[in-house]
């Protein structure tokens, strides 16, 4: 497993072609509608305060920042350069105010505890080395009550996507730094803090998209 250092300077070296390579037909399609869904389970009525972990590039920032009338939405992540494509982004899309974004290490968060309403972090946990302290990092920083979306790949649930499987989380691992066969999924619904109050499926049943409610 790489360390984070490792992870910040990849992420720091495809910053340039992150979108082009993240977002190419016929991922994209697949991609976009999952991103989009994460957002829609987010519920926001306008004035909440939003944490993104794992924020990358940021090219579906504005589309939470259309939900945030009267909020704001930090986004953090390890990568320095991925973080100015986000800003330059938010910037150029009209997200004003409601966009901020920090470096941050996802497994221990410079925010205070009770700082935000809701927070998303969306194909993030299988790189993070330590997901683990991600996941109560955002148990801590979210108010209870709050929710949390988890938008991440797992092992497929589906039949037919079960040979495929073995490749993909080779290829996932050697050349993205990425563990797709991770338990993030049944840690987090065994997790006595965590109420799973809705969750989708797709792509064989290797992604998924889970609503939580934080019950502390």
């Amino acid at each position: 497993m790489k360390d984070k250092s490792a992870v910040a300077t990849r992420y720091d070296r495809w910053s340039r072609f992150y979108d082009i390579v993240d977002t190419m037909p016929p991922f994209s399609h697949f991609e976009k509608k999952q991103r989009k869904l994460a957002i829609d389970m987010m519920d926001l009525r306008g004035g909440e305060k939003v944490l993104d972990v794992g924020v990358g590039s940021g090219y579906y920032i504005p589309w939470i920042c259309k939900r945030l009338s009267r909020g704001t939405i930090i986004g953090i992540d390890i990568s320095e350069q991925m973080l100015d494509r986000a800003r330059d982004r938010a910037e150029r899309d009209g997200c004003g105010s409601r966009a901020v974004f920090r470096k941050e290490d996802a497994e221990k968060m410079g925010f205070a505890s009770n700082t935000f309403d809701a927070a998303v972090t969306m194909f993030a946990l299988t790189s993070i080395p330590d997901w683990k302290s991600t996941v109560s990092e955002m148990l801590r920083v979210v108010k209870p009550g709050g929710c949390f979306i988890v938008l991440d790949t797992g092992r497929p649930t589906k039949t037919w996507m079960k040979p495929f499987y073995p490749f993909m989380r080779f290829t996932a691992r050697t050349f993205g730094y990425t563990y797709i066969d991770r338990e993030i999924e049944s840690y987090i619904k065994s997790h006595k803090a965590i109420e799973v109050k809705d969750e989708a499926r797709s792509f064989g049943g290797m992604a998924y998209c889970l609503k939580c409610l934080i019950v502390k």
